[in-house]
Formats: C-alpha cells, sequence, structure tokens
C-alpha cells in the first residue's frame, strides 16, 4: 500500500475496561487475587514477576496494581476451492495478577480486537 492511499479497514473490538471488570467479578478470579504470592528464587525465571524489572520497580511490587499484558497472533484460513487465503489479527489481554498457571491458559486470554492482518501495518 502507497503512502498517499487511504483504505476503509474492517474491524471488531470488545470494550476492555468492561471485560476487564467482567473478568475480575468472576469467583476463581477473586480467589486468586487473594492467594499468598510465591518467594523468589534467583536460581530460576519462572514468570514475568521473577525478571529485574518486575522486581525492582515500585509500581510492579505494588500488588494492588493490576499489571496486563498485551498479546497478538494471527490466524490464515484457507479457502480450498478458490485457494484464497484470509489473514485476521488478533490482539489479546491477559491479567498477570493471577497465578502463572492460570494467566498462561488459553482461556486467560481475553480478546481486545481482530482486523485483516495486512491494516496492522
Amino acid at each position: 500500500m502507497k503512502n498517499n492511499q487511504i483504505k476503509t479497514v474492517k474491524y471488531s473490538y470488545v470494550p476492555f475496561l468492561k471485560s476487564l471488570e467482567k473478568y475480575l467479578r468472576l469467583p476463581e478470579v477473586q480467589a486468586d487475587l487473594q492467594r499468598v504470592k510465591h518467594n523468589y528464587d534467583p536460581n530460576r525465571i519462572e514468570d514475568v514477576h521473577d525478571g529485574f524489572f518486575a522486581r525492582n520497580h515500585p509500581n510492579c511490587r505494588n500488588s494492588t496494581y493490576l499489571k496486563i499484558e498485551i498479546s497478538s497472533d494471527d490466524l490464515t484460513i484457507n479457502n480450498p476451492i478458490s485457494h484464497r487465503a484470509h489473514s485476521i489479527f488478533f490482539f489479546y489481554w491477559s491479567l498477570l495478577n493471577v497465578s502463572r498457571e492460570k494467566h498462561s491458559k488459553q482461556s486467560a486470554k481475553r480478546l481486545i480486537a481482530a482486523c485483516p492482518k495486512w491494516a496492522r501495518k
């Protein structure tokens, strides 16, 4: 796409704050937020919380702050008749305050938006 071209992009999104509010109201999330945090072992990095930045930045150490990870992935669907491929790009968020076992599962990833892959450039 040239710099002077304007293209209309069709996309879908999920309102982030409403999604976060509903997620935080889940009983299993509330229980997990109240759990005892694991102790840091300098010989192992198991989680983002074990990294230098998370251990030393005052905001990251504050357990009352929500720590949100944003990630993305794409999905390509091929039509076997026309041989045309459709690529969609997805943006997700997950809450890092819950246990590592929970926030690393696919069910903990919450959709933010979806758009054609070409539109993310």
